[in-house]
């Protein structure tokens, strides 16, 4: 779950609450670093798409259909850690909020369009040891 200090604008927006994984922690992979990206593509009020970052291609390719609410100013997600490819009992991954970012082929744009948590390309991390 996240929280925003504003209320949430509708999921239709370009862009709307974008959130970037780096699952594994390589440099070398992803999109920026980014291996996985959610909410680009919402099927419904109810359901948002995990896409995965193709290198060869240098496309988002789409993987699975993700349940999510949003209320006001938060937002939930339902993530299995089999699509992150984290099967193990402990894991580590960095990931990024962007709201409403121009788009996604500079990622100079978190910093100058939209908003980003946490500022700038800086990362939030989760550990589960």
């Amino acid at each position: 779950m996240a929280e925003t200090r504003e209320p949430l604008t509708s999921p239709l927006d370009k862009n709307w609450m974008l959130l970037l994984i780096d699952a594994d922690k390589n440099p070398k992979t992803g999109w920026h670093d980014y291996d996985f990206l959610i909410n680009k593509k919402i099927k419904n009020g109810k359901f948002t798409l995990l896409q995965k970052y193709n290198s060869q291609y240098k496309m988002w390719e789409d993987r699975i259909e993700l349940p999510f609410k949003f209320n006001k100013n938060k937002i939930e997600l339902a993530i299995p850690r089999s699509c992150l490819n984290l099967s193990k009992k402990n894991f580590t991954f960095d990931f990024h909020w962007a709201d409403n970012p121009e788009n996604l082929t500079n990622i100079i744009d978190f910093c100058t369009t939209g908003d980003s948590a946490p500022n700038r390309k800086f990362n939030y991390r989760c550990s589960v040891l």
